[in-house]
């Protein structure tokens, strides 16, 4: 069963934005919202990236890492299933740079480095999920603080309320590993439903109309696995982050 966050956002079928294609790999801007891949629960008349894209450019894919459904930005897939075996390597080997960016509530350190090991949690809406089955495995993410913003919404007893753009580069690729290092260091991301504040979650729904996670897949880095140059991908925060920044900034 879809939790809140998931069905905040309707899916469009929009073409998806490509940000680079090439004989072996294709890369695109995903919308917040959309599952990558079809699951046993999922409708059948739900809209799904590898399904979407497939249809948009008429080739094969081959998936190679993940988007949490409410996280949008640069996912890349293989257009073979060697291309997806050699991205599949880089990411495990860590040679694969991840950069996102997120709306957080309070002021994080301007540099902090979370070494917190994770349960994966694939699986644990169906009936037969069994925790114990998944031991916590290393987690690592880097934080570096990027903006702050101090609103003058009066915020349980405190006169403001403060958040923080920052900037994450997880080293490690666990289940929702960004907003669960976030919610363990106090600094939940806005619109995170499952590891947030509901309360700054509902402030910005109510006062700004934000009913999405604030959480964007920015960069990707990498060596080209076939032609061995540099590949760097970026992706926008979109239409929707980019407001809430410049509503955050006529209240600072």
């Amino acid at each position: 069963m879809d939790t809140p966050e998931e069905a905040l956002i309707a899916p469009q079928l929009d073409p998806l934005p490509i940000l680079f294609q090439d004989d072996h790999f294709v890369a695109v801007d995903k919308p917040a919202g959309l599952l990558v891949h079809r699951a046993k629960q999922t409708p059948k008349d739900e809209p799904v990236l590898l399904q979407q894209l497939r249809d948009q450019i008429g080739k094969f894919l081959y998936p190679a890492h993940r988007l949490d459904r409410p996280t949008s930005g640069i996912i890349l897939f293989g257009l073979t299933s060697e291309a997806a075996k050699q991205l599949v390597h880089l990411f495990t080997n860590r040679h694969v740079h991840k950069t996102y960016q997120a709306l957080v509530r309070g002021f994080l350190p301007e540099e902090i480095r979370v070494d917190i090991p994770l349960r994966d949690r694939f699986g644990e809406e169906l009936p037969d999920y069994d925790e114990s089955c998944h031991p916590e495995q290393s987690a690592v993410t880097l934080f570096r603080s990027l903006r702050n913003f101090e609103i003058p919404w009066e915020n349980q007893g405190f006169p403001t309320s403060r958040y923080a753009l920052v900037e994450a580069k997880p080293e490690t690729g666990r289940w929702h590993q960004i907003r669960r290092h976030l919610q363990h260091l106090s600094h939940p991301i806005i619109g995170d439903h499952r590891h947030g504040d509901n309360h700054h979650n509902h402030l910005f729904e109510e006062r700004l109309g934000l009913n999405r996670l604030l959480l964007v897949a920015t960069e990707l880095k990498l060596e080209h696995p076939f032609t061995r140059e540099p590949l760097h991908l970026r992706a926008g925060l979109g239409e929707t982050f980019n407001r809430i920044l410049t509503e955050l900034d006529r209240m600072t």
